[in-house]
């Protein structure tokens, strides 16, 4: 009898049909890799470059308790977005067109990690512009009044109560997807997704509140201030502040960094609207026979994620532009100004509480 028994788990072993199926081997076009690789990447590249040179600028005593302290986390967070567009898209790409089992692997062991991180940047980014703004105004309305309002005290507790808020709908997103590894199966299609059980009730949550309400609500909030801010402000600012070139300079630098986030956002908030209220779009949902997500969608993704890596990258340009201080710290450290910095002077600079009031010291060099 155990004779036997031993024969047929031999059989049971040695069947075919017993045999893992393995994943398939995806395929991608060159168009969407050179797309990635050679717009995307530099433009993340760039955008890691420059957070660093902003994070440097602002990592001191002055600016953290000043306003500047709400670009401080909006630079960690432009640069971790940016890091993870390298990892999460341009690794992905590389690893399964060139056939780079170290890329492959990397990716699938690291995906559940970069992509709620990923999400959780871009959110800390939309909220700190928001915060950014909002001082400003209460600054412009409540002059008087704005030393107690907008306190570095406040600035904190203001902050970490965005990054708590901010991190919470995140967790499950680290509970959402399983990747598991098939030793029997050969390379490229070793790493199965597992779907766990309770995803069909998660995926409701997941949608509406870490993508639909945080997004939609962010730019209409910002559309809001953006149109308080131009519309109500003009007059005001005109008859106040006609001589103060540095005051309306501090208007335009919240005005113009909301203005373009606003805009590269725009054609996020377009998809979203058009997926809600015209499910069959032919934009959003283009499949074919076998459901697989044809070019056009695909483009599209890819499209949304270049026009997101905009943001980061180009944002050290308004600061350029609309600050003075910057300016000078972004010449003396920026690589490309170093041959420069020797003919610039050393400024001291010391940021008080209103926006827009920066007193420059020139300490001749020894």
């Amino acid at each position: 009898m155990d004779y036997e028994m031993m024969l047929l788990d031999e059989l049971e072993l040695t069947k075919p049909h017993k045999t893992v199926d393995c994943p398939e081997l995806q395929q991608f076009n060159f168009y969407k890799l050179a797309f990635t690789l050679f717009c995307g990447a530099p433009l993340a590249s760039f955008g890691i470059y420059a957070n660093f040179l902003l994070i440097k600028i602002f990592c001191n005593k002055e600016a953290l308790s000043s306003w500047k302290l709400y670009l401080f986390v909006l630079a960690i967070a432009d640069l971790t977005s940016c890091a993870c567009y390298i990892m999460f898209r341009t690794i992905f790409f590389v690893g399964y067109y060139f056939r780079i089992y170290f890329f492959y692997s990397l990716w699938h062991n690291t995906v559940r990690l970069t992509e709620p991180l990923d999400l959780y940047a871009r959110t800390i980014v939309r909220h700190m512009i928001l915060l950014f703004v909002i001082e400003h105004v209460i600054q412009l309305f409540k002059r008087e009044r704005s030393s107690g309002i907008c306190s570095t005290k406040l600035r904190l507790y203001a902050i970490g109560g965005v990054l708590l808020v901010d991190f919470l709908p995140k967790i499950p997103m680290l509970f959402s997807l399983y990747i598991v590894n098939e030793p029997s199966c050969p390379p490229f299609q070793n790493y199965r997704v597992v779907i766990p059980p309770f995803y069909d009730d998660y995926a409701p949550y997941h949608a509406y509140l870490n993508w639909l309400l945080p997004m939609q609500l962010g730019w209409f909030i910002g559309a809001g201030l953006q149109i308080l801010i131009v519309g109500s402000t003009s007059r005001f600012l005109a008859n106040r502040i006609s001589s103060n070139i540095d005051e309306k300079n501090s208007i335009g630098l919240p005005k113009t960094l909301l203005g373009l986030h606003l805009l590269i956002n725009f054609f996020t908030i377009l998809i979203l609207l058009i997926q809600i209220f015209f499910p069959s779009a032919f934009i959003v949902m283009v499949y074919d026979e076998d459901s697989v997500n044809t070019n056009l969608f695909a483009f599209t993704l890819e499209f949304h994620e270049f026009i997101f890596m905009f943001d980061p990258a180009i944002r050290i340009f308004v600061y350029y532009c609309f600050s003075a201080t910057i300016r000078r710290q972004i010449d003396r450290i920026a690589l490309f100004m170093s041959y420069f910095n020797r003919y610039l002077p050393d400024p001291t600079v010391k940021d008080f509480q209103g926006f827009g009031q920066e007193e420059i010291q020139v300490i001749p060099r020894q």
